[in-house]
């Protein structure tokens, strides 16, 4: 768990430092903590497939990625959006316990595009 928490925290920080440069810059930067079929509570289709293999090999990963979201989500701003659960219960949404499938790809997708919109108010992006 101290790995986890080490790992966190430099995320955090580094997440601390972009943020420094999109206001020097001029830039409204989202950052968006991304699904994870190994956050999955109840996986079903293949999802359920990839996690099972995965945890066979690695049986603690579950937990460690649940405390490291946990940490992220706590050290999380106004800029920082949880998608982390988006695709809970969509069935075939990964093609392994971190890559998207098309559908995957589909949902975040419009998760992004209505993020980018809503921090515009709707404006078009120049």
């Amino acid at each position: 768990d101290k790995r986890v928490d080490q790992d966190a925290a430099y995320y955090l920080r580094a997440r601390d430092a972009m943020q420094v440069l999109c206001r020097h810059y001029g830039v409204h930067c989202l950052f968006i903590l991304q699904p994870l079929a190994l956050r999955e509570e109840n996986p079903s289709g293949n999802t359920a497939a990839i996690v099972q293999q995965k945890l066979r090999f690695f049986p603690n990963d579950r937990k460690l990625f649940t405390r490291g979201y946990e940490l992220m989500r706590q050290g999380g701003g106004a800029d920082q959006l949880d998608a982390s659960q988006l695709l809970h219960g969509r069935a075939d949404a990964y093609l392994d316990v971190a890559h998207l499938s098309k559908i995957g790809n589909a949902i975040v997708g419009k998760f992004i595009y209505s993020a980018v919109m809503k921090a515009h108010h709707g404006n078009p992006l120049q």
